[in-house]
């Protein structure tokens, strides 16, 4: 068996097993409304986004590229697992998942030695997806805490400017 010409013959049932593992990710209510309406931007923009962008991230893998829309892709998806209430690995298991999906469906045949070694070609790729959706997660936790900073010091300063208002200069209590 050819490896990429399973994936690429089997691309959008791994693109609906995929994004199925995804969606259980999420807590039992939220996972059901994740299936449902993903083609809707507006009313559930968490599933649009990734119905739209695992598409992307899978197609690259195939194509063997480490290209600016791979990239683009992560970061939308990270972007959104790095806000909601994940750890960094909960965050980012969901390319490992990856990995499995496709060795359970290739079953048996992955004991054929050029599909075998395929796939631990493929599993590198993934190995180094994950290596750049790591950097990607850490650097939308820095500026979400950058973010957090920022505005403790705004409140801060606000409230400083309030209470010299009111009582004069705070250089003696600083």
């Amino acid at each position: 068996m050819d490896f990429n010409n399973f994936l690429e013959d089997n691309k959008e049932i791994i693109k609906e097993k995929w994004y199925s593992i995804i969606s259980k990710t999420y807590k039992d209510t939220t996972g059901k409304f994740f299936l449902h309406n993903r083609d809707k931007q507006f009313s559930n923009p968490v599933a649009w986004t990734f119905s739209k962008e695992i598409p992307i991230i899978l197609d690259e893998i195939i194509k063997g590229k480490n290209s600016e829309e791979l990239q683009l892709a992560l970061e939308n998806i990270i972007r959104i697992r790095a806000v909601q209430e994940f750890s960094p690995s909960e965050s980012l298991f969901f390319i490992l998942n990856l990995k499995s999906l496709i060795k359970e469906m290739l079953g048996n045949s992955i004991e054929d030695k050029s599909t075998k070694s395929a796939f631990e070609e493929f599993e590198n790729k993934i190995d180094a997806l994950l290596l750049v959706a790591f950097d990607i997660y850490i650097s939308m936790r820095e500026k979400l805490m950058d973010m957090k900073i920022n505005e403790v010091k705004r409140k801060y300063d606000s409230f400083l400017k309030r209470f010299e208002k009111k009582y004069g200069e705070t250089n003696d209590l600083l």
